[in-house]
């Protein structure tokens, strides 16, 4: 039983901390915290600052983080003005989580257009619309689109169905969500 044990551990703690990734989601961090932590880990691939103080002078900073492949910033206090400052100097990101932030359709666009191998976003409760979908329709491969809340319309799921007949689209329509 020990020799199962042991490897299953180790394994655990290797995946803990991996030099790639760094899980900061819920964290009670000041945004000055949340930096030194990320300071020196311009090679991290996944960051995940989830109901976190971070905003725009967070995204700012990441902005040299070059091989940042999936952030989540579920619930932060970023806008346009992280997201044109900080994401539009980053082209490597493949997952971008913006669920219930201040972001709108004007720097949603340039984030798009820096990072058009985007293959899955979340939009859930922010402010963007449907004059985002020629943006989306720049992406090379997306897979998954989350537009609950949002005023998007059908209109836009159409659109991206067009190009993207494989990626997963879920939408609200009043109280209803709809995935396509």
């Amino acid at each position: 039983m020990k020799n199962v044990l042991i490897p299953v551990l180790f394994f655990n703690l290797i995946a803990c901390t991996s030099e790639t990734q760094i899980d900061l989601s819920g964290k009670k961090y000041s945004e000055k915290k949340i930096i030194s932590i990320l300071k020196n880990k311009q090679n991290t691939e996944i960051i995940t600052l989830n109901k976190t103080k971070a905003s725009d002078t967070t995204l700012i900073f990441l902005k040299s983080f070059t091989n940042l492949k999936e952030l989540y910033l579920a619930q932060t206090l970023i806008s346009d003005h992280g997201l044109l400052e900080g994401l539009t100097k980053i082209s490597t990101l493949t997952s971008l989580d913006l669920l219930d932030t201040k972001i709108t359709d004007t720097g949603l666009k340039e984030v798009v257009l820096s990072n058009r191998n985007l293959s899955f976003l979340d939009l859930t409760d922010t402010d963007v619309t449907d004059e985002i979908v020629s943006s989306l329709l720049e992406l090379k491969e997306l897979k998954a689109i989350n537009l609950i809340n949002t005023d998007c319309s059908i209109k836009t799921v159409n659109k991206l169905k067009i190009k993207f007949p494989f990626c997963k689209i879920t939408l609200s329509e009043g109280l209803k969500i709809i995935t396509f």
